[in-house]
């Protein structure tokens, strides 16, 4: 693992949001294609605004250390509390674990690569990251905490493997090539 490397590549992240735009960012590609809602309307708003509002606030946890426990429980609450809020506009009223995880793993990224938390403990599952762990499954339609288990461990042992840190460096090394 090079840390000159690692650094160059969370800069070169990190001027993507240029105008603290991150949640919205964040929100736009865990949603984009992803068949979230049932119809769209004026309420995507409202949801858009809840899910800004659960990110900003959950990012003040990462300021130290989170083990995969917390993050877990971190996903499962957004998840949850989304589609409780709002099940009447999403997909059989749910708000799947897979773009939640997407939403908030994508935020934190962004947060660390600006230096504003710590390293998070995970990393944005995505199309491209599983198939970079020849792991079969769609990140858009996923909703099994134990199917999520099962990608952080594949990402552990994949970084762990090649010799990086954490999944996070891991996948933003894979990002960067």
């Amino acid at each position: 693992m090079d840390t000159n490397e690692i650094s160059r590549i969370k800069a070169q992240f990190a001027k993507r949001d240029s105008g603290n735009d991150a949640p919205r960012h964040s929100i736009n590609a865990a949603l984009q294609r992803s068949g979230t809602y049932v119809y769209r309307d004026n309420l995507r708003q409202a949801m858009r605004q809840d899910m800004q509002e659960y990110l900003v606030d959950i990012a003040q946890e990462y300021t130290s250390h989170v083990d995969d426990e917390k993050q877990i429980k971190n996903i499962n609450a957004f998840a949850n509390m989304i589609s409780e809020k709002h099940g009447a506009i999403l997909k059989n009223g749910r708000f799947r674990i897979g773009v939640a995880q997407k939403a908030l793993n994508l935020y934190l990224k962004y947060q660390w690569c600006k230096g504003e938390i710590a390293i998070p403990p995970h990393c944005p599952f995505d199309r491209g990251i599983l198939f970079e762990l020849s792991l079969n499954g769609v990140w858009t339609k996923m909703d099994s905490m134990d199917d999520y288990k099962t990608w952080v461990a594949a990402a552990r042992n994949k970084a762990k493997a090649e010799g990086y840190g954490s999944i996070a460096e891991w996948e933003l090394m894979v990002w960067g090539e």
